[in-house]
């Protein structure tokens, strides 16, 4: 239909003329009015929905979840930060002291989507391995970001353990998590080294200058004696060289004790000789160094340690991170059950009872340890938890027995040196109503 040009009003068919306002009509602008109609209405409407998203790279469809291209491995980075992990930075920033902002670190919630696990996984470990300007700073912040990574990672495994995709893009940050702890372990080593160091040169600077005043004192009382009595040359000579031989021991013996005292205070074992043996052998492994401590040298003169009693005795400290691999209490109570008798079978499995009595005494190759085996029951309680991949710090309570407080010391100077610890599940001990793995301890 036409219309007039002038007013609107529709025309009639073939009139030269509108009937409302007598414009008088032109054919031309008519026939291009009726073409332009006729062709709109031919033409389908295409309305979008959505977005779909694209490698950058490759121009390879991707989803909203992907993080590297599958045909050409271009990293798809995010211009959207998650809201979880926007709340998460707010509230960290909002910390003023450390300590407290690293508590926050890693007791926050993980989220439990795979979208925000991955934002803030990537955030943690960006933090964890970007340069710090102290060597202190970088020990204790690493250590707080890589227990958050452990932390999600331990979660994601096992929310989304049938996702192989999303699994085999976790273990590329286990990897960078496990590298991470053994360098930073390393720098812990070397900063404890430089700081023994410091303080035994401190402590010796210290010795030195109180020396030297007692030698000041000494030379005044003795020049006051010699005006007073009228010493002779031969006797002053005799004093001059009996003072300098007994500087010269005191400076010894200030050496000798700051060596002794920095070699009984901490020694390293390499991870690679620390063996366990018995049970243990398939339900853990060695994930650290093991750090050997010297606690206490004393004499017991109390009975609360058996056949302990008027014997020197040097408590040490064993402490390393293990790795189960696979569920230890499982295992444990079916081979442990395996071997009590048919009555004790009716109690609780690694109940902590103080008052069960067992004890084991052995002689090894250079030491001789005796055990307070309601300690050992706790660090086998605690073994049992362990769930399969998962780390945990092992510490063991030791004494070693000494003929006197000599002895002691050169036992703890000897622990200093060790090379090879083993630890081994060598018999089982139990009573009403717990039971006690019995172990025993080498160090050489």
């Amino acid at each position: 239909m036409a219309f007039c040009s002038k007013c609107g009003k529709p025309l009639n068919e073939d009139a030269k003329f509108c009937a409302s306002c007598g414009a008088p009509v032109d054919e031309n602008k008519m026939e291009q009015t009726i073409q332009k109609e006729a062709d709109t209405s031919e033409v389908r409407k295409q309305v979008f929905v959505g977005s779909i998203r694209k490698c950058p790279n490759c121009g390879q469809q991707i989803t909203t979840e992907t993080a590297k291209c599958p045909s050409c491995g271009f990293i798809i980075e995010k211009k959207n930060v998650s809201g979880a992990l926007d709340l998460f930075v707010k509230k960290l920033t909002s910390i003023s002291d450390d300590n407290e902002k690293r508590d926050f670190i890693e007791t926050y919630a993980i989220p439990n989507n795979k979208e925000d696990i991955r934002d803030l996984l990537t955030y943690a470990a960006s933090q964890r391995d970007k340069t710090y300007e102290y060597p202190q700073d970088k020990v204790f912040w690493v250590d707080a970001w890589n227990n958050k990574c452990k932390h999600i990672l331990n979660q994601a495994f096992d929310t989304f353990e049938a996702d192989r995709e999303f699994a085999a893009y976790l273990k590329e940050y286990q990897e960078g998590v496990v590298k991470s702890a053994e360098e930073n372990e390393a720098l812990k080593r070397r900063l404890f080294s430089i700081k023994a160091s410091e303080e035994r040169k401190e402590a010796f600077k210290k010795f030195i200058k109180g020396f030297f005043i007692l030698v000041i004192i000494f030379a005044v009382l003795g020049g006051s004696a010699f005006g007073i009595r009228s010493c002779s040359v031969k006797v002053s000579d005799n004093r001059k060289i009996k003072k300098e031989k007994a500087q010269q021991e005191a400076i010894i013996q200030a050496e000798q004790e700051a060596q002794r005292q920095a070699l009984i205070a901490e020694c390293v074992v390499p991870k690679e000789n620390v063996n366990f043996g018995g049970i243990l052998t398939k339900l853990i492994t060695v994930s650290s160094d093991a750090t050997i401590k010297t606690e206490n040298i004393s004499k017991r003169n109390e009975i609360n340690s058996g056949n302990l009693l008027g014997n020197w005795c040097l408590d040490t400290t064993v402490s390393v991170d293990i790795t189960a691999v696979e569920n230890v209490s499982d295992y444990l109570e079916e081979e442990v059950r395996k071997l009590l008798p048919d009555e004790t079978k009716k109690y609780q499995f690694f109940l902590m009872n103080e008052n069960v009595s067992c004890s084991y005494h052995t002689k090894t190759k250079s030491t001789e340890a005796y055990h307070k085996f309601d300690n050992i029951s706790s660090i086998v309680g605690f073994l049992s938890g362990m769930k399969k991949g998962h780390t945990q710090k092992l510490i063991l309570k030791l004494t070693l027995i000494c003929d006197s407080k000599e002895d002691c010391e050169q036992k703890a100077i000897s622990l200093h040196s060790s090379q090879f610890f083993d630890f081994n599940i060598s018999g089982i001990c139990y009573g009403s109503p717990g039971t006690i793995i019995v172990t025993k301890a080498t160090i050489y």
